[in-house]
């Protein structure tokens, strides 16, 4: 019963990873115009920056990019060992975005700053790793996860049914994000204030979920 508990509460953590992207992307775009968790569109948006010569823009989106990376890669040094286990630096890690995004958001707003220091958090987050079940669970973009669906159903068509658990937590992640996104638009603009509170919560909720069933 405990171990079917802890994998609720590990899947209750991830969703509130997905529901915090949703909630910062939507935000970004609808008051920084700029989407801080994908990245597809924009690197095509620089090619049409790039020949419209709107320089302005492009080192706008450049530099998005750019935070994107560094957060990427900070995960990459704090995880670099490639092994999931309830280490304390997921919870920190969290914890330390969130209060670093309330100090620029509420005490230092400035639109660029805050837009790349929101991408340096997805990067981050994304790049957190995360295996659960056997599979590598990215949290702040789904394009992939529209891919894995897609498979896993013609797998199934073919018979093979031993993975159609994927399909339904692929698509609940994506409900999480999008409701992530559904809450930022009806809270208004104060949205973009508070995302700092989600990775709050999300560090705050790692640590007790941790320390509970673990006593870690």
């Amino acid at each position: 019963m405990k171990q079917e508990q802890s994998t609720a509460w590990l899947n209750g953590w991830l969703f509130l990873l997905n529901g915090v992207a949703g909630f910062m992307n939507l935000a970004t775009i609808l008051y920084l115009k700029t989407a801080s968790t994908h990245y597809t569109g924009h690197l095509s948006q620089l090619a049409f920056d790039l020949g419209r010569g709107n320089f302005s823009h492009f080192s706008w989106l450049l530099a998005v990019i750019a935070s994107f990376v560094c957060g990427s890669m900070l995960s990459g040094y704090l995880f670099a060992d490639r092994v999931f286990y309830l280490k304390r630096r997921y919870g920190v890690t969290l914890m330390i975005l969130g209060a670093g995004h309330l100090l620029l958001a509420l005490l230092l707003y400035h639109p660029f700053w805050l837009i790349c220091y929101c991408a340096f958090c997805a990067g981050t987050q994304n790049g957190l790793f995360i295996f659960y079940r056997g599979a590598l669970v990215r949290t702040t973009h789904f394009t992939g996860y529209l891919t894995d669906i897609g498979f896993e159903l013609g797998r199934t068509l073919k018979g093979q049914h031993d993975a159609f658990w994927k399909v339904r937590f692929y698509l609940a992640s994506i409900g999480y994000f999008v409701l992530g996104g559904v809450l930022a638009y009806g809270i208004g603009e104060s949205a973009l204030k508070l995302v700092g509170l989600g990775y709050l919560l999300a560090g705050s909720y790692y640590f007790i979920f941790r320390n509970y069933f673990y006593n870690t």
